[in-house]
């Protein structure tokens, strides 16, 4: 307390007064706010800094030297600085941009849109805020609401959809100036994105997304953007994706031209590989077994119609209600995916369509009770025999036709679509 004597006589404490006042919790806080009571600050900078400091060093009892030489050179930088007017007016000004992700997720392919949680840092130089090291300070922290006095790069994200600042118990934004006149402002933000997705192969696609920082208002006369020298681990450190597997990550600087002038932009690229195996596990086998399923009626005895129509049957309404209600894409466009859905139920549907032949001409031409199934050591090649033709009814003929070419028209069918969607 001898500081705080020393420190503002105006305020009339005493040893007395110290002694007088008991020494709990509630007393303290009496005491701090007489300290504090009708004390102005020189600038409303300087106490939005030094307050905050001094509130928490005031149960210490003290206040370092370092930080009255930290005062001392905020006045005298701040005393005819203007914060509206862009350093450098010979020369744009560079501003370097050091970026890192930390996490992507919440892909909605719908949308078109997924988000990003990053920390980038913007560094650029401020002659008028250089300072003499007198007293070995080599950089002064400032927070955010301090910087709205101190003119600052107007950087946009363009391709963004929301933007939310985020806080894990630290400052989310800071800045900090150097005694060169560098400056250093750091953000941690979480933004929803855009991305022009092209879900024509989905689920066995491959997106192109990305960032695009460019300047607000400012053109390349007054601002130029650059990327620190960074290597693509230092922009993707240990960033995993549920959907995605991340590769191919670009960064390039580049201006476009618009009718008010030129702006300078950067450009985060990065490629996403689509993760298979769920798809393939959830979607694509099921279907396969429903559609193998089918099959099965063409080794049925015609004379079980009955268990012939009911497999056939629930096999088709089996894989319709299965591709409409479990679909893993809402969008309204046409994907891979749905090809191998309508596929599939074209398939189911042809099995029984197959079955209706069957069934009109074995009625139409024998009785069932003289129908039998070929034995299983039946030679196929003698289904072309034009002896065996003769002699085999047409229903028969069409079983054994089907038993062959089904499977062929499947599998042929995904021999295809391999070859144009992988």
């Amino acid at each position: 307390m001898k500081v705080w004597m020393e420190l503002y006589p105006e305020k009339g404490l005493s040893s007395e007064t110290f002694q007088e006042v008991p020494l709990t919790t509630s007393s303290l806080v009496n005491l701090v706010q007489r300290l504090f009571e009708d004390y102005e600050f020189e600038s409303v900078l300087l106490g939005s800094l030094q307050r905050d400091k001094l509130e928490k060093r005031v149960f210490c009892n003290a206040v370092s030297e370092e930080e009255n030489q930290t005062l001392a050179i905020l006045k005298e930088l701040l005393a005819k600085y203007d914060g509206h007017v862009r350093p450098d007016f010979d020369h744009p000004v560079e501003v370097r941009i050091a970026f890192h992700v930390m996490e992507i997720s919440n892909f909605r392919e719908a949308n078109l849109d997924y988000e990003m949680l990053m920390h980038f840092k913007v560094l650029w130089h401020d002659e008028r805020l250089s300072y003499h090291n007198e007293h070995e300070i080599i950089k002064i922290d400032i927070d955010y609401e301090s910087m709205k006095h101190i003119w600052v790069p107007d950087i946009n994200i363009a391709n963004q959809k929301q933007l939310e600042v985020r806080s894990f118990g630290i400052k989310d934004k800071s800045c900090w100036f150097f005694v060169n006149g560098d400056i250093i402002c750091g953000y941690l933000i979480r933004a929803k994105l855009s991305c022009n997705m092209d879900l024509s192969r989905f689920p066995l696609d491959t997106q192109l997304c990305g960032i695009i920082l460019e300047t607000y208002g400012s053109t390349t006369d007054d601002i130029m953007l650059k990327w620190l020298n960074q290597s693509r681990q230092q922009i993707f450190t240990h960033i995993k994706s549920r959907k995605f597997q991340i590769a191919n990550i670009e960064t390039t600087e580049e201006t476009i031209q618009l009718t008010t002038g030129n702006y300078s932009q950067l450009h985060l690229r990065f490629q996403l590989n689509r993760f298979r195996s769920h798809y393939i596990l959830k979607y694509y086998l099921p279907t396969s077994f429903i559609v193998c399923l089918s099959w099965i009626t063409f080794w049925i005895d015609i004379q079980f119609e009955i268990t012939r129509i009911i497999l056939a049957v629930s096999s088709f309404f089996g894989i319709l209600v299965y591709t409409v209600n479990i679909s893993p894409l809402q969008k309204d466009c046409l994907t891979a995916f749905d090809i191998w859905n309508w596929c599939c139920i074209f398939l189911t549907f042809l099995s029984i369509f197959e079955f209706t032949l069957v069934a009109y001409f074995q009625h139409e031409n024998c009785d069932p009770k003289k129908y039998q199934r070929p034995r299983a050591d039946f030679e196929f090649h003698k289904l072309f025999n034009s002896e065996s033709t003769s002699q085999r009814n047409i229903h028969q003929k069409i079983d054994i036709v089907s038993i062959i070419a089904f499977p062929l028209l499947f599998f042929t069918f995904i021999t295809f679509y391999v070859y144009l969607y992988l």
